[in-house]
């Protein structure tokens, strides 16, 4: 039972499905470093948005255009990600969601409506709701594909992108990326760093499943901070199932190769899920910039927030006051011969 078990839990983490992004937000914060000062802004009330079949929770911290950040999973809450409100500044306010079914956003009925089109429809719903008519976007891992696919379908609704250790623009690159992932988890395996027999879910509750394989997706699989936020995030197994169920065979690369507006794509190098290559290349005509962060994971803001926040925050800065980039900002693209230029 154990070891049947623990190889069911590698199947649909790292499997030919889509699950290799299916717990990738795994409550970060339940790992992370110390949280930084104080933010720059509190946060307001919380509203309940319209979207379609579902209302969805939505917060705004500080004034300004609105960068909306979208977190990974699928299957969690904007706990995972709530650190990120401290990007809020005087020229930009940072805006959290819950995605349909978790947190404090209500769930469809149907199973069948977790697909791409409709995690798109929800983020366009939050961007009515603000009142505006374009958006800045920052997505991390799933919340990453929700970004490009949202960027896909309308490419005028973005005034920028960033993409943080992002999915994968098509299904084919996911695979793709599945390869790495499935050699670290062997190897951690083999070193005991995770366990050979993961905690059961509980009801729909995969927290502490999740956690327990958290050593994947850091460079230093011993990295340890606070657990206190662990309680406060979500993991919710039919979420996640059933978004994983109708990702197969996406692919949003077409609708992605006219995407000119400002772009920075942020990944570490010893990111679990591979490279940005196949991202880099799906955005060539917005000449992303690149950002490669040394000894990070699939974490950066947790892992090596000192190498993070200064790319990050100056990037957002200048698309607030549409600057264009700086003669020498980094625009590194990564090589074709390996996973990075600098590994």
């Amino acid at each position: 039972m154990r070891t049947t078990r623990s190889r069911r839990f590698a199947l649909n983490f790292v499997g030919g499905r889509f699950a290799a992004l299916a717990l990738l937000v795994l409550l970060v914060a339940c790992r992370s470093a110390p949280p930084p000062a104080a933010a720059k802004a509190q946060p307001g009330e919380p509203q309940l948005v319209p979207a379609g079949d579902v209302r969805l929770w939505v917060r705004s911290v500080g004034a300004g255009p609105p960068l909306v950040v979208i977190n990974g999973g699928p299957g969690a809450s904007h706990h995972a990600i709530a650190r990120l409100e401290s990007l809020a500044s005087p020229s930009m306010r940072v805006v959290l969601y819950d995605q349909r079914g978790m947190g404090g956003s209500s769930a469809p009925a149907d199973d069948g409506a977790y697909g791409l089109d409709n995690y798109v429809a929800d983020l366009d719903a939050v961007r009515d709701g603000l009142g505006v008519a374009k958006i800045h976007v920052l997505g991390h891992s799933f919340g990453g594909l929700i970004a490009m696919a949202y960027v896909a379908a309308q490419p005028e609704r973005v005034a920028s992108l960033t993409l943080v250790s992002s999915g994968a623009p098509s299904w084919d690159d996911h695979k793709a990326g599945n390869v790495g992932f499935s050699q670290r988890y062997a190897k951690l395996l083999a070193e005991k760093k995770i366990p050979a027999d993961p905690p059961p879910v509980v009801g729909d509750d995969c927290r502490e499943q999740s956690n327990a394989f958290v050593p994947l997706l850091f460079a230093d699989p011993d990295f340890k901070g606070p657990l206190e936020e662990m309680k406060t995030t979500s993991c919710s197994v039919r979420v996640r199932d059933a978004t994983v169920k109708l990702m197969p065979g996406y692919d949003l690369r077409p609708k992605l190769k006219t995407f000119t507006a400002p772009t920075l794509v942020v990944i570490g190098d010893a990111d679990p899920f591979g490279d940005a290559r196949a991202t880099m290349k799906a955005f060539e005509s917005a000449h992303p910039q690149y950002a490669l962060l040394p000894k990070c994971g699939h974490f950066p803001w947790v892992e090596c927030p000192d190498a993070f926040r200064p790319v990050v925050e100056e990037f957002l800065a200048r698309v607030a006051q549409r600057r264009p980039a700086r003669a020498g900002e980094p625009q590194t693209r990564p090589s074709a011969s390996g996973t990075s230029p600098t590994r």
